[in-house]
């Protein structure tokens, strides 16, 4: 399982500087509202708040934002978003993470799913395999030509679902009409079997479709404060912003802690420890926009575009992390950087 993990990263990682070396108009659409036609015969990327791509794409559709819409036909899609309707054709494999995801009667899936999410409804059939893990998953009146492996705590089963390979799902969850599910072959997996396995492929597609999706949020909502902000990487400030990041780490733990002697002082340091958090995960998407820009800007030699640099930045960060023993360091860098930006745009600000 492991092995195929590090496989799809590396091939997912390999993938994305290779598409990217084409000219940026016609690959790229960044903005609030899209609606994508059209045929195209390489990759296509897209971010925004509301996506909707009816294209077709001869290669991969990379689409990202809080309502997804996918009525086109690509080869791969990856997508991650709050809301995504899947209604068109991929002609090889899916790759989705959001809230709810919906896989509607119309769609035409070539070969295998990979999805998490909190609400996933799969209403077509699956001419692979379907590797799905969710809190809520509904199997409507399908056939999965190979295998489904399943995680979730709650399992509707509509209609007759038949699977032609193995069935895989974890020990505690709770069925619906099971006796609708028909399986060549079953397989119940224990609860810490199921977290081990299935541990990184979730974590992978969560933190992709968490931070796209937060970092768009913030982009719509403070559009000039973001706009302000100078996303090139300071290599003559990169030893400063590393100590302050450092300074930030350890430094506020430790005034937490102090000031949780008196009444007065533990109500400052539950304040201290919430604007703690949200430094950190805004340190992280800062240095995904700065990674992302970076790319964006080498390849292309255009101006930073916030969106694009989002969706690039956070799924590269996201893969490296998980590269042994680099992987980690360097993820922790960007961490200590994007806190030692936010000292001195606070320090500036000030």
């Amino acid at each position: 399982m492991k092995k195929k993990i590090v496989l799809l990263i590396a091939l997912f990682t390999f993938l994305i500087p290779l598409s990217l070396r084409v000219n940026a108009l016609d690959y790229f659409d960044a903005n609030d509202n899209i609606r994508k036609t059209g045929e195209y015969h390489h990759s296509l990327f897209l971010a925004g708040n509301n996506v909707s791509n009816n294209s077709t794409v001869n290669g991969i559709a990379f689409i990202a934002g809080s309502n997804i819409d996918i009525s086109g036909v690509s080869e791969y899609t990856f997508t991650a978003g709050n809301i995504i309707n899947v209604n068109g054709v991929i002609e090889k494999d899916l790759f989705a993470a959001g809230n709810q995801i919906n896989i509607r009667n119309s769609s035409n899936i070539g070969r295998d799913v990979y999805i998490a999410g909190n609400e996933v409804n799969i209403n077509s059939s699956i001419n692979g395999n379907a590797f799905v893990v969710g809190n809520h998953i509904v199997l409507d009146n399908i056939n999965i030509t190979g295998d489904l492996d399943i995680s979730a705590g709650y399992i509707e089963v509509l209609g007759n679902v038949s699977i032609n390979g193995t069935l895989k799902v974890n020990e505690d969850a709770n069925i619906t009409n099971e006796n609708n599910l028909v399986a060549k072959n079953r397989e119940i997996v224990a609860p810490e079997e199921v977290t081990h396995n299935n541990y990184i492929f979730t974590d992978i597609l969560t933190t992709i479709a968490s931070f796209i999706v937060l970092g768009i949020i913030l982009a719509l909502l403070l559009p000039k404060a973001t706009k302000k902000i100078n996303y090139d990487i300071d290599l003559n400030k990169f030893g400063k912003y590393l100590l302050q990041g450092i300074s930030v780490l350890v430094l506020v733990p430790l005034i937490v802690l102090l000031l949780m002697v008196t009444y007065v002082g533990m109500l400052l340091a539950f304040v201290l420890i919430l604007i703690y958090v949200i430094a950190i995960i805004i340190a992280l998407l800062l240095a995904m926009i700065m990674i992302g820009n970076a790319i964006y800007t080498l390849l292309f030699k255009k101006e930073n575009n916030i969106y694009i640099s989002i969706v690039i930045g956070t799924i590269l960060l996201t893969l490296v992390k998980y590269i042994p023993y680099v992987g980690g360091l360097i993820y922790f860098l960007s961490l200590l950087y994007g806190l030692g930006m936010i000292w001195n745009i606070y320090k500036t600000n000030k």
